[in-house]
């Protein structure tokens, strides 16, 4: 349990310092918080593992973003065999990415498990467009894309603290 917390604490501390140099690409991992149908979940949060290559550029070819979401759960306040974080990893890809304003990108990305769950993200870069000033995201959920789902970048919380990781595979040896 220890080597995986140790890992995403690597993970994250890596990518988050490894900001992209380069005008027009972000690489780099978010911590993103989350509310469900105006309501802020408070047990969970998501990683957001980015490379985008916002604008075209010579030799690299037109625009391109990918996020691999890494959610991390748990259920607040349990004592028993439930209070272990879960995480799940998701995978979008964009379908379109359009400036709308200078420095500020709308892009569309495939969902997750329904065709209505695409996520719709917001990335607002400096001028030079190589550092991160905003990111956001709004995507469909439930079994009929019933919730709504809005991230925002995580600006406020240092770090996090979670239950042990829960291994659903685990089998006790005798």
């Amino acid at each position: 349990m220890r080597s995986i917390a140790m890992l995403i604490c690597v993970f994250v501390t890596a990518a988050v310092t490894g900001a992209a140099d380069t005008p027009g690409v972000l690489r780099q991992v978010l911590v993103m918080t989350e509310s469900e149908d105006d309501k802020p979940l408070n047990d969970s949060f998501e990683l957001w593992d980015t490379f985008c290559r916002l604008k075209p550029s010579p030799g690299s070819g037109n625009p391109h973003c990918s996020i691999t979401a890494v959610t991390i759960s748990w259920l607040q306040g349990r004592t028993d065999w439930l209070n272990r974080s879960h995480v799940f990893a998701w995978r979008h890809d964009a379908k379109s990415i359009v400036e709308i304003q200078p420095g500020i990108f709308s892009v569309q990305f495939n969902g997750r498990l329904s065709s209505c769950s695409g996520l719709d993200a917001v990335i607002r870069m400096d001028e030079s467009l190589v550092k991160v000033i905003d990111v956001s995201g709004i995507m469909r959920s439930g079994t009929q894309c019933q919730s709504v789902n809005v991230f925002k970048l995580d600006t406020r919380t240092e770090s996090r603290k979670i239950p042990p990781i829960w291994n659903p595979n685990y089998r006790p040896t005798p």
